[in-house]
């Protein structure tokens, strides 16, 4: 039972990163996801299906915990989150090395049509429901990573402070930033 000044419904953005559009249906209902972009959608809460290439998914809403983000891929396309350690300028590249060593994953990659691995500060995820609070990110999508942070910090003489944000990248996007970052050789993703 919903109270009186309880929502019955939750929106969620279907996010199509692919070059064309696509059609797949809710419940029945057919939906045109533009290329590159997306839709709202409202969700009652409950069951429901969706189909997309002849594959059917039976889930249920259920109000968000806490708020929090989430979207639908319904493609299963990937997804990177991609973590930048920022830190003041009186860390020693050694340490900077160390801090972010931590972050570091491999991932199978192609490059130049051979499958190979890659150490790289990144996630990859391509789940139909990809939400938020199981894999975190501080910018999303349609969000710049900033250059630099900005904080008023009171350190203690030759301390240093280091915060590690995250970025939520389509495929295509990610792979422009690996390119723009100084990556030479052609590489893809397996799917």
């Amino acid at each position: 039972m919903v109270g009186c000044f309880e929502s019955s419904s939750l929106d969620r953005w279907i996010d199509n990163q692919a070059i064309n559009e696509i059609k797949l249906t809710i419940d029945g209902n057919e939906l045109t996801i533009p290329a590159q972009s997306g839709i709202e959608y409202k969700f009652d809460y409950g069951k429901h299906t969706l189909t997309y290439n002849n594959d059917s998914l039976n889930f249920i809403v259920k109000p968000a915990k806490f708020g929090t983000t989430s979207f639908i891929n319904s493609t299963q396309s990937n997804y990177f989150i991609n973590t930048v350690v920022y830190s003041t300028s009186n860390v020693s590249q050694e340490e900077y090395d160390k801090i972010s060593q931590k972050e570091l994953k491999n991932l199978s990659v192609m490059v130049d049509g051979e499958q190979a691995e890659i150490e790289l500060p990144t996630v990859e995820i391509n789940d139909v429901f990809i939400n938020k609070m199981d894999t975190y990110w501080d910018y999303s999508f349609d969000e710049p990573f900033p250059k630099k942070l900005s904080q008023k910090l009171n350190l203690p003489k030759d301390s240093y402070y280091f915060e590690d944000k995250r970025k939520l990248y389509r495929e295509m996007d990610f792979l422009d930033y690996l390119k723009n970052d100084g990556e030479d050789e052609a590489i893809s993703f397996p799917y």
